[in-house]
């Protein structure tokens, strides 16, 4: 648009972004990846994290604690500083009081991970830290409990089993489960045959992505029967080798 003439202001409403939108794009130097696409950035604070928990716990003052972590190298804003002691404060004081002595902070993404991997696998809780949790927290526990066994479920090729367990997660009264239960009842008998037989669906998926790909190679330049006979000739290409 740029190249037939077309003014900023007439191509941002033609488009519909901002004025200062189409002027960045039409910079020399313009790229449309961002420079941390596919990267994290971790908090300048994360580094002085425990040294700033433990000046907490000696009750040291805001300003010893930004003085402190100056001194071994932070460059960001005091703000941050003050941001993260005082929600920290918080967390220590809600703790203690819950517990009327030392606490430990278990983090929520911890207790996520449980719901894919067993416990051993996680390397931020122990088993220890899990029996706290549940303790004080015996939902966790209920819901810990049946996402387990329903993966024991899933592959103990007892098809009967699930009727119960489905009784079970009900029980819980979590419309999350009740939701993916009443999923599991809309196409029992498939999912009956999923745990019974050894039998998947990679196959079928696998040929798929693999047209997938060869079609969007091929998208806008060439027709359905030249993708039809590369595809043949692939599969004669693998039978053959």
């Amino acid at each position: 648009m740029t190249k037939q003439g077309w003014t900023r202001t007439k191509i941002a409403e033609e488009i519909g972004i901002s004025y200062a939108t189409v002027r960045r794009c039409q910079a020399p130097d313009f790229s449309p990846v961002h420079g941390r696409c596919n990267t994290t950035r971790d908090s300048k604070i994360k580094p002085y994290a425990e040294k700033i928990k433990q000046m907490i716990k000696e009750g040291r003052a805001f300003r010893q604690i930004e003085e402190a972590i100056k001194q071994d190298g932070y460059d960001g804003a005091s703000s941050t500083i003050r941001m993260y002691t005082t929600r920290e404060r918080k967390l220590m004081k809600e703790a203690k009081g819950d517990s009327g002595g030392n606490a430990e902070k278990i983090e929520r993404k911890w207790l996520i991970s449980l719901l894919y991997k067993p416990v051993d696998k996680v390397k931020k809780i122990s088993q220890e830290q899990l029996d706290k949790v549940i303790e004080k927290y015996p939902q966790i526990g209920e819901v810990y409990d049946v996402v387990k066994t329903f993966k024991n479920t899933l592959f103990s090729k007892k098809p009967d089993e699930l009727e119960k367990w489905m009784d079970e997660a009900e029980r819980l009264e979590l419309k999350q489960i009740c939701r993916f239960v009443n999923g599991l009842r809309r196409d029992i008998d498939a999912v009956k045959k999923a745990i019974e037989l050894d039998y998947n669906n990679g196959l079928a998926e696998g040929s798929v992505n693999k047209l997938k790909v060869v079609k969007r190679i091929m998208y806008g330049r060439n027709s359905f029967e030249l993708l039809k006979g590369k595809l043949l000739r692939l599969e004669l290409r693998r039978k053959f080798n």
